[in-house]
């Protein structure tokens, strides 16, 4: 069946590709001659990056050797708990430290309670944003640390992407025990020469392009509907419409305007945050129009890997309203999905080579 995805971010090639895995004719159009600029560096949690290639084809690390590329820790990240500890004691003290190591020992909890809540799952229960784990502000976090340096870590999460620390929910914290837990990770040559990690995103748009994604570059997206998409030069119709775009672009291209409620600011990344509630402003996988979303500002989170998981997201959705079958990683019942189009042996054939390579 065919999909149209508009808009070539991570998110938006995230959901094509998987989709064309599971055997969908899918059409991607982006505005932009070229696909990026991408913002990777230093790359953290690397789990969703691989699970996108696993699913999709080829492992991330045999399409990293193919490419003469490495994925290592980052030198300059101290992540790892008993050498973060030893770096806080001497570079602020052991209270500060302590106080430190208490914090991201509970954001690791805070972790826990988001995965479910917009990365693993649609986030649509408000009820589950007001959890006690989940109140307050990055500005509360940082008052609570006595260290001025660390406390500016905190607000640096916020002000890094033009937020403010008074308005951006507390949950955003969690990142930092992300970091511990994961840690940062840096791409290099095979000689040890270090590589943009927007290398990474390009890896994701060959793969698109090696599952069978027709990529349209160039093409300006001016209106769509739950059924098809208009261009400045022609009009594509679809079994179904994914808007992998930023969430103002999502109400121009479905020609309406925001309901006061929703208004997002646009920031350098992403949404701006108005208020820590502002969850559920941002778009679902599945808009009231009947249009499906893979936002650059989606309810998981706007930096690269949540898009990558907002994809995911959005390509469940598509499959199962378009099949009836649920194909989330979380169905553990659901035998090997089949393809959907195999009309000829010839075609069948070709499509197993696909499936075996690049």
């Amino acid at each position: 069946m065919r999909v149209v995805v508009v808009g070539g971010s991570l998110g938006g090639l995230a959901s094509a590709a998987r989709l064309a895995r599971v055997g969908h004719s899918v059409v991607l159009l982006e505005r932009r001659e070229e696909f990026g600029p991408w913002a990777i560096d230093p790359l953290a949690f690397p789990a969703p990056w691989r699970d996108f290639f696993t699913k999709t084809g080829r492992t991330l690390d045999a399409e990293l050797r193919k490419a003469g590329l490495v994925l290592a820790p980052d030198p300059a990240a101290v992540t790892d708990r008993g050498e973060q500890w030893r770096t806080m004691v001497q570079a602020y003290g052991e209270a500060a430290a302590g106080q430190w190591r208490d914090l991201l020992d509970h954001e690791d909890e805070v972790w826990q309670a988001l995965r479910p809540l917009g990365l693993e799952a649609e986030l649509t229960d408000a009820a589950a944003t007001r959890q006690p784990l989940l109140r307050g502000t990055l500005e509360s976090v940082a008052g609570r640390l006595a260290s001025p340096e660390l406390a500016a870590r905190v607000r640096a999460l916020a002000l890094d992407v033009g937020d403010d620390p008074r308005r951006t929910p507390s949950w955003l914290a969690s990142r930092l025990a992300v970091e511990r837990t994961f840690g940062l990770w840096r791409l290099s040559s095979e000689a040890g020469v270090a590589v943009p990690g927007a290398a990474l995103a390009d890896l994701v748009v060959e793969r698109a392009r090696a599952r069978g994604v027709v990529l349209r570059t160039g093409v300006t997206a001016v209106s769509a509907t739950e059924k098809s998409v208009t261009t400045d030069s022609e009009t594509f119709t679809a079994a179904a419409v994914i808007l992998a775009t930023a969430p103002l672009e999502i109400d121009r291209l479905l020609g309406r305007r925001p309901l006061p409620w929703r208004r997002l600011s646009p920031g350098p990344r992403g949404p701006l945050w108005r208020r820590p509630s502002d969850w559920l402003r941002r778009p679902a996988v599945r808009d009231a129009s009947g249009v499906f979303n893979a936002s650059t500002g989606g309810r998981g989170g706007d930096e690269p890997w949540a898009q990558l998981l907002g994809g995911a997201l959005a390509a469940y959705a598509v499959h199962e309203v378009l099949t009836g079958e649920d194909i989330r990683p979380t169905n553990k019942a659901r035998r090997r999905t089949p393809r959907i189009v195999q009309s000829s042996e010839a075609e069948a054939k070709e499509t197993q080579s696909k499936e075996d390579g690049p």
